[in-house]
């Protein structure tokens, strides 16, 4: 018998007596009903770093607090809090994406994206050369803009830029971070 079958039979034996696969990375999804769970939080607490739950449309009244390297994507889907914590959504860790959702936190005044734990966000914008355009410095608020302007106050020519988008929580650690494309054209 060839050597890899007698890998590949010792880990068949592995599943069919120990019943487990190896699950690192792995997506688990969250919906009323039919689904691996019911509550984001069950799926954040089975999940494995790295791994991926997809959340599908519906209101989830609960707060989550997510302690390990994971990425939330919603479809339609609505945190609203419980308004027993502080904050519907609370990031703990490290590479952790939640995007597609809209979130709600009823203990204040169910304003959209309040629950979520962010300190403050960075804007850096690079052309395609990867020399840095602008950078916003890092800012607390609502909104942040860009006024097409470089870092010498100079307009910006027509053109596709990447820009770099990082969010700091409360314990200056990155939560996120991610780049996109813009196309300027007037």
């Amino acid at each position: 018998m060839p050597r890899w079958a007698k890998v590949v039979g010792v880990g068949w034996v592995a599943v069919m007596v120990f019943g487990f696969l190896p699950v690192w990375g792995t997506t688990l999804t969250v919906c009323p009903s039919g689904c691996d769970h019911t509550t984001i939080q069950a799926a954040i607490d089975a999940a494995t770093a790295g791994g991926t739950i997809a959340v599908g449309a519906g209101t989830y009244n609960e707060d989550i607090n997510i302690t390990k390297g994971l990425t939330l994507q919603g479809t339609g889907a609505t945190i609203t809090g419980t308004g027993s914590t502080q904050n519907a959504v609370t990031i703990g860790a490290d590479s952790v994406t939640v995007d597609g959702f809209t979130v709600k936190n009823p203990s204040n005044s169910g304003q959209d994206i309040v629950g979520i734990y962010i300190k403050d966000v960075i804007v850096a914008v690079f052309n395609l050369a990867g020399q840095r355009v602008y950078e916003s410095g890092f800012t607390s608020g609502k909104a942040l803009g860009w006024n097409l302007l470089n870092d010498q106050g100079q307009r910006v020519a027509n053109g596709v830029y990447l820009y770099v988008v990082t969010a700091r929580g409360f314990n200056e650690r990155v939560i996120l971070s991610q780049v996109k494309k813009l196309v300027v054209l007037r």
